[in-house]
């Protein structure tokens, strides 16, 4: 990709808008359409994985209803999750989507729909919140808290266990949840 199909497709995916974005181009003086997604990433204006996402050309998936994805956090086995910004309030959410594969199958968007319901009428302190679910433009979406820090899977795949008193722990609270 060259650096005008970038600056293009930055505008395009509504992240910056057309006017701030010329001054941005000069500031950066960049080269390449790498080294723009570099300094746009690092100035803070877009995040990595937009600025990764754009270069690959994906334009369009930003946007879910009011929130804009700025990071992926996870895929399960209803969706994917990301790192989302709630533009009416300003604050931080972790957005699970179907998968667009997903969303013809009747089976998975009723599953989902039935994950939305549930995740909705739950209030454990050992579960995190959920805030919104709905559908915008085709796309189920679940908007609940995000809790930073590191998943127990990826601590395990990383061999980073816990003590079995910490492991015991852990299930306590996991029960107690259920």
């Amino acid at each position: 990709m060259n650096v005008e199909a970038f600056q293009e497709a930055v505008v395009a995916s509504g992240l910056i808008d057309p006017q701030r974005a010329r001054k941005l181009w000069t500031q950066a003086d960049a080269s390449t359409a790498e080294a723009l997604a570099d300094w746009l990433a690092a100035h803070g204006h877009l995040t990595r994985f937009q600025a990764d996402n754009l270069l690959r050309g994906k334009v369009g998936k930003f946007f879910v209803a009011d929130y804009e994805i700025r990071d992926f956090l996870g895929r399960g086995g209803m969706g994917n999750v990301f790192l989302a910004v709630d533009h009416r309030i300003g604050e931080v959410r972790a957005l699970k989507i179907l998968p667009a594969d997903l969303r013809s199958k009747d089976r998975s968007v009723r599953r989902f729909e039935r994950e939305m319901a549930v995740s909705r009428r739950l209030s454990h302190p050992g579960l995190t919140q959920a805030y919104e679910a709905g559908v915008a433009e085709g796309v189920p979406f679940l908007a609940m808290e995000y809790v930073p820090g590191d998943t127990l899977y990826r601590r395990i795949r990383r061999g980073s266990l816990a003590t079995v008193s910490q492991a015991a722990c852990w299930i306590a609270q996991v029960a107690d949840a259920l």
